[in-house]
């Protein structure tokens, strides 16, 4: 377990090296997350629509992006 949060520290450490560099990518990276939370919801809320869409709810789908999108980040190789 030792060797995990060291790779994690080093990791952090390399990170924080480029501040401005981390700020930028934490911030842009926000766009898409806002831009795919912001189409579901038009998308749901669209005239005739019943709330459903393929058997999900609103909360359920954005739960599911949300939950990918951290998987993604986790298993990502850099």
């Amino acid at each position: 377990m030792r060797k995990y949060w060291h790779v994690i520290n080093i990791g952090i450490q390399n990170n924080l090296t480029y501040r401005f560099n981390f700020l930028m990518r934490t911030s842009l990276g926000l766009i898409p997350l806002t831009a795919v939370i912001f189409m579901w919801r038009t998308i749901y809320t669209q005239p005739g629509a019943s709330g459903m869409v393929s058997g999900y709810s609103l909360a359920q789908m954005i739960s599911y992006y949300l939950l990918v999108t951290v998987v993604d980040a986790l298993t990502a190789v850099n």
